[in-house]
């Protein structure tokens, strides 16, 4: 009640992925239109059980926090918090609020090869990447300026298709 929020409340409980997977839903929410505007983000914490439920899978990396080297030897963890608001397009200039940024829109996916890494051939990436363009339906299209169906909109990729969602901060 302190900001006037008025909307749909919800935790999203995806682990490491529940920050992008907040950011999703609040994409799809303000596409449908059940929202013109989300604050969406999340926060990760330290805590001894997660630590512990890491140590036993044995894929803590013993040396320091290293992701993009090909010496690592696992992964290490950290703590972190971030927030946006993201809003349509259309409400942010009816607001004449300043835009920043546009969101290309997001997917999800699981390639369950292993706990902590993909397939290293990158077919689990691959597959994903066709689900993205087959879900891309006719019917399926976004506000005006923007269709989801790549066949139809041949110069540009079903991501840049989704160029809607204004991210502001007013």
């Amino acid at each position: 009640a302190r900001f006037g929020f008025d909307g749909p409340r919800l935790t999203v409980s995806t682990a490491c992925a529940s920050g992008a997977s907040a950011l999703l839903l609040a994409e799809l929410m303000i596409r449908s239109g059940e929202a013109d505007a989300v604050l969406a983000g999340g926060a990760d914490a330290l805590a001894r059980i997660t630590l512990t439920g890491f140590r036993a899978l044995r894929v803590l990396d013993p040396g320091p926090c290293r992701p993009f080297d090909r010496a690592r030897r696992g992964l290490s963890l950290g703590e972190g918090a971030g927030m946006l608001v993201l809003e349509s397009r259309t409400s942010a200039l009816e607001r004449e609020a300043p835009i920043f940024a546009e969101f290309l829109g997001a997917a999800q996916s699981t390639d369950g090869h292993h706990v902590t890494s993909p397939l290293e051939d990158g077919s689990g990436a691959a597959r994903f990447d066709e689900l993205i363009v087959g879900a891309n339906q006719p019917s399926r299209q976004t506000r005006p300026g923007g269709d989801l169906n790549p066949s139809r909109n041949s110069s540009r990729s079903p991501r840049r298709s989704l160029r809607h969602t204004a991210v502001s901060n007013g």
